[in-house]
């Protein structure tokens, strides 16, 4: 894997070094599953946000139910085959 080097605060330091000892992982392991998590965080919140806007938008809620409804439909057909078959 290809590393780099980056300038981080002492503080930002220490507290790496302390996860890295407490979980007996290396810091670049740790760091990197923290990144990771804190990618997949904004990724919950920017998704959340454009929920709200879209629950906000009557109109379009409605579409989004009424999608929701046709695949719902749609995956208990296939549900109803494979019961059928069973």
């Amino acid at each position: 894997m290809r590393t780099t080097t980056i300038r981080i605060s002492s503080s930002a330091h220490a507290m790496l070094k302390q996860i890295a000892k407490d979980e007996a992982e290396p810091m670049q392991s740790v760091l990197d599953r923290l990144l990771r998590k804190y990618r997949a965080e904004q990724l919950l919140h920017k998704t959340n946000a454009a929920f709200a806007q879209l629950r906000n938008n009557s109109e379009e809620w409605e579409q989004e139910l009424e999608e929701r409804a046709a695949w719902d439909q749609a995956l208990a057909d296939d549900l109803k085959d494979d019961m059928e078959m069973g």
